[in-house]
């Protein structure tokens, strides 16, 4: 047999694997790195399943509790118009949105975009439809809505009658909380930036004469505000049988009113869920108060903390 034929014949002996490159890994060792990442891949996609359910759970939570608590109307659909403020003496009675009164009307309604809800902000009075609810936005001192439905602001504090909210005869019930500004209100010049401004001391008053009101710091020649108040009082619009409600937002302040924005912008969970453990019921009034701080050339608040809460007996 010749070397040829020896070669072709028979079983072949086994040839030598390649050298193996030093440091390079085994075939073996890649199948298991490929397992490995596999595994850490389908970890990272159950993970990130779960914070999504767990993140749009939360966010349904967070809308059902925004509707609870803001929504202008109870059931499953509703309208609403945001009413700027009407007569602020300062304005020459030309009503108009102020700068703060527009982001929370924005806020508002950027927080039940997607929903059912169908939210029309306007600049000029008009007449809402039975249907509606409302959101008044501006305090009894410059809002005729506001003034119409609580009261007028500079109310003697003892007069007969000046916790009671009523409309009509359809029912009545005993405020809280009322927003008060004197008649010989006194004044603190606030140095911003691009100008002072005169502010007037109103404050937020309880039955029981505790009261609320901003705190000044003087820093050299300068006067700032320090914190702000913002009073909620939720209504029915007519009577407790037919489902529209009224919002009403009161800020001490420009700085006050804009908690209301930080309400709806960013939600604060925790004092949310303390305010609905404090309240039972559809209508009720709240306090928050918030720091203040300059930003640019104006004064905005902080996280809104909630001082206190209690149902309205309607």
């Amino acid at each position: 047999m010749t070397d040829a034929d020896d070669s072709t014949g028979g079983d072949s002996a086994p040839r030598p694997e390649p050298a193996k490159r030093e440091g390079s890994p085994s075939r073996r060792e890649i199948l298991v790195r490929v397992a490995q990442a596999a595994s850490i891949f389908s970890a990272f996609a159950q993970l990130y399943h779960l914070c999504s359910e767990r993140s749009k759970t939360q966010n349904e939570r967070l809308r059902t509790i925004m509707s609870e608590l803001f929504g202008p109307r109870l059931g499953d659909s509703h309208s609403v118009i945001v009413v700027p403020p009407f007569h602020h003496p300062d304005w020459g009675g030309k009503p108009h949105f102020s700068v703060s009164g527009e982001e929370v009307g924005t806020a508002y309604e950027q927080m039940f975009r997607g929903t059912d809800a169908d939210v029309r902000v306007t600049s000029k009075p008009l007449r809402p439809n039975p249907s509606d609810g409302l959101v008044v936005i501006g305090s009894r001192f410059d809002n005729i809505e506001a003034s119409r439905r609580l009261g007028h602001a500079d109310a003697p504090l003892e007069g007969k009658g000046r916790f009671v909210i009523k409309h009509h005869a359809s029912w009545q019930t005993q405020a809280e909380w009322v927003f008060h500004t004197p008649i010989n209100v006194s004044r603190t010049a606030v140095k911003l930036p691009s100008f002072t401004h005169s502010s007037r001391d109103h404050m937020i008053v309880s039955r029981n004469f505790k009261i609320y009101k901003s705190n000044y710091r003087s820093v050299g020649d300068n006067v700032e505000r320090e914190d702000d108040y913002l009073l909620i009082t939720v209504l029915p619009r007519f009577d407790t049988s037919r489902p529209q409600r009224v919002v009403l937002l009161e800020g001490l302040h420009r700085s006050g009113t804009r908690i209301a924005a930080n309400l709806f912008n960013t939600p604060p969970i925790t004092e949310l869920d303390k305010l609905r453990r404090k309240v039972h019921g559809p209508y009720y009034q709240a306090v928050f108060r918030s720091s203040v701080h300059l930003r640019g050339a104006e004064l905005f608040p902080d996280t809104p903390r909630l001082v206190d809460a209690r149902t309205l007996e309607i």
